[in-house]
């Protein structure tokens, strides 16, 4: 059976970002289908879904608080920088953070606040001409 979604797996952080920060037009809730990435029942998810060449990944966890890994080897060997926001210690508290190239080798480490989540924004690496 093939469950297609609608929104985003990250109403919790989505519910407190600051009008500016996090919006559907960075964010679009269409493009493939969604493909589950790591998750346990009842416990937490994390699913990614493709747009052109961007990847977006939502995690959302239940009232367990919890650090998981997350393994990109979807991205294949192709660069990409990583955009973090992830639930801080209070429902108004965003943390977010960037890396500057990672690729299908790499995890990316996600903490996870209790009855939170995190969102993650995947963009191709440009190269530069000298």
């Amino acid at each position: 059976m093939s469950v297609r979604f609608r929104a985003w797996p990250i109403r919790p952080i989505a519910i407190v970002m600051p009008p500016d920060s996090i919006s559907s037009r960075r964010f679009p809730p269409i493009g493939m289908r969604p493909r589950f990435i790591a998750g346990d029942t009842g416990e937490y998810v994390v699913l990614a879904r493709r747009k052109g060449s961007d990847w977006y990944v939502g995690a959302m966890t239940n009232e367990t608080a919890r650090t998981i890994d997350v393994p990109l080897s979807f991205l294949g060997a192709t660069k990409f920088t990583a955009d973090t926001w992830q639930d801080g210690a209070t429902p108004t508290d965003i943390v977010s953070g960037h890396r500057d190239a990672v690729s299908g080798s790499d995890v990316l480490t996600l903490k996870l606040a209790a009855n939170g989540g995190a969102t993650v924004r995947l963009r191709p690496v440009r190269s530069v001409k000298p």
